[in-house]
Formats: structure tokens, sequence, C-alpha cells
């Protein structure tokens, strides 16, 4: 359970840094790409939808915390799919919607 606080609270304030345009090195490829590669992207999209996939799995932590707390299965079941399909649908959007 406090696992879930501490991974929680981590990707509320990685979402914070990434609404605020900082931390891209902490971006999985960013810091590796070119100059020339990093102008075809949009950075401010970038880290628009990095911040909106942290908020978002820090909300889904919640849920899972939340099925733990109040011992309902059913919730954590929700957060943890939920938790997936946030991952796999930003992975897309991030690699489509961030080029210019």
């Amino acid at each position: 359970m406090i696992g879930l606080c501490v991974a929680a609270l981590l990707f509320l304030i990685l979402g914070i840094l990434f609404s605020l345009g900082k931390g891209g090195f902490l971006i999985a490829g960013w810091n590796m790409m070119s100059p020339e590669e990093r102008a075809r992207y949009d950075e401010r999209a970038v880290f628009r939808n990095m911040s909106a996939l942290m908020f978002s799995c820090a909300g889904c932590m919640v849920l899972l915390l939340l099925g733990e707390v109040l011992n309902l299965e059913v919730l954590s079941w929700i957060g943890a799919l939920l938790l997936v399909l946030c991952v796999i649908f930003f992975v897309v959007r991030v690699n489509t919607a961030g080029k210019k």
C-alpha cells in the first residue's frame, strides 16, 4: 500500500514537472535525439502529452489504492485496466500527435 502511495505521488510530481515544460531528460529517447530530430516534434505537445499521461497514471494508482483500502477488488481491477489502457493510448498519441 505504501508503494502505491509513493508511485502515485511520483507520477503526480512528474506530471507537474512535465506540465511546466521541464524534465525532458526523463522522457525515454528525448535526450538521445539530435537537434534535427527534435525539430520534427512539437516539444510543447510532447510535454503536454507526457504530463497528461503522468496525471492519468496517478489517478489510476489512486483507484488501485482505494480498492485496497476499501477492500474492493473490482475497483483495483478497474484501476489496473485503466492504467494499462492509458499507457497504450498515450504511447500511440505521443508518437503521432507530437510530430509537426
